[in-house]
């Protein structure tokens, strides 16, 4: 089974070790492809056996039941992460950790990827459900995305191409599996880029401790708001005095 795959393959393992919920049943089979063959020949193998397949990162947005998952999941956040710093554009693999990211660029005095300090999931995920946080979206950074279609064909998009909405992408309801992307460069003072970064991770290490198994963020919070916290404290207090009123 899968003999012709030069990455790692766990047969028959459980899911839980690798989402951040740590939480799941077994699966068929865990490949870890070291390259775009790996991945397309994971596909043919999942095709040949009608075998459906899932792509994974760092399963920080990745809810398993304890089902058993009759398929092959495909997980690219040891091998497809590297980060490539060109003359006028970065290109990141998909597998890429947002955080790793963010600081990787802000020491190389580079602008406008500080809010991915305070997400803990990769590249692929980040362009799939457009996440963002402190005001920025994936779509405002992001000029294009390659990635592998239901036909195993290589395809390249523009970011108008994707369908961006909030939260949301067409990736969402594809059976596509991204492989890097391309985003805009723009220069910032090293210090400055820090500071901000530095901030938004520490933020985020009080609100979600690195010590619990979490999937951060449970409810959408749109850019202008009404924010789910105040929503909730609002009807608590309303909840409270009703009740108060009462007896």
């Amino acid at each position: 089974m899968l003999d012709n795959i030069e990455g790692e393959v766990i047969l028959e393992t459980s899911v839980a070790p690798f989402t951040s919920w740590k939480v799941g049943g077994e699966c068929k089979a865990i490949t870890f492809p070291e390259n775009i063959e790996d991945i397309l020949n994971v596909i043919k193998y999942c095709n040949s056996n009608k075998l459906p397949y899932v792509v994974i990162g760092k399963g920080s947005n990745i809810l398993k039941s304890d089902q058993y998952f009759n398929g092959v999941i495909i997980n690219i956040s040891r091998t497809f992460n590297e980060i490539s710093l060109k003359e006028n554009k970065i290109v990141v693999g998909a597998g890429c950790m947002l955080p790793k990211l963010a600081f990787k660029l802000a020491r190389n005095g580079i602008a406008n990827f500080d809010f991915y300090a305070g997400i803990p999931g990769t590249v692929g995920g980040a362009i799939v459900m457009n996440a963002g946080s402190d005001g920025k979206e994936t779509k405002d950074i992001l000029i294009s995305v390659t990635y592998i279609d239901e036909n195993g064909k290589i395809v390249k998009d523009n970011t108008n191409d994707v369908e961006f909405g909030f939260r949301k992408s067409k990736f969402q309801e594809k059976n596509t599996i991204i492989i890097s992307a391309e985003f805009k460069k723009e220069s910032l003072e090293k210090e400055i880029a820090l500071e901000k970064t530095k901030k938004i991770a520490d933020r985020r290490k009080q609100k979600f401790p690195l010590n619990v198994a979490t999937a951060g963020s449970t409810f959408k919070s749109p850019i202008n708001g009404p924010f789910p916290g105040e929503i909730i404290e609002k009807f608590r207090i309303e909840r409270v005095r009703n009740w108060r009123s009462e007896n």
